[in-house]
């Protein structure tokens, strides 16, 4: 089986670091403007996975890949576009106690997750054949 690339790994670590930021950030009470200009940066972030989905904006390659095409081009970005815009609209919607931008995390967690199984799938069936 063939190993992502090292650069690869650091983006799933980068994701999994942002949903444990995303937690503290929720269950830490900060001031309404806090939560809402991290929902801002993920709703971006959501925003230009959608537009690279569409094709609005062109990547095929990727540093990441070691310069190879972005294999997930096709496959993962329009989760990617939805999991980062459900996470943003979490975080700014106070709820009471128990409020929804509690489980905004969870949502980004998912996303990495689906992003390394994703990865760990396409190598070990780009390396049979």
């Amino acid at each position: 089986m063939a190993l992502p690339p090292p650069l690869f790994a650091l983006c799933v670590i980068a994701r999994l670091a942002l949903a444990v930021f995303v937690r503290h950030v929720a269950e830490a009470d900060l001031l309404v403007w806090g939560r809402r200009a991290l929902a801002a940066g993920l709703g971006a972030t959501g925003l230009a996975f959608a537009l690279l989905a569409l094709g609005v904006l062109e990547r095929g390659t990727g540093i990441e890949t070691g310069g190879k095409a972005i294999w997930w081009k096709d496959s993962t970005r329009w989760f990617h576009a939805v999991t980062f815009l459900l996470s943003a609209a979490m975080l700014s919607i106070p709820s009471g106690p128990r409020r929804i931008s509690r489980l905004a995390w969870r949502v980004l967690l998912v996303d990495a997750l689906v992003g390394a199984s994703a990865s760990i799938a396409h190598h070990r069936t780009s390396s049979r054949s």
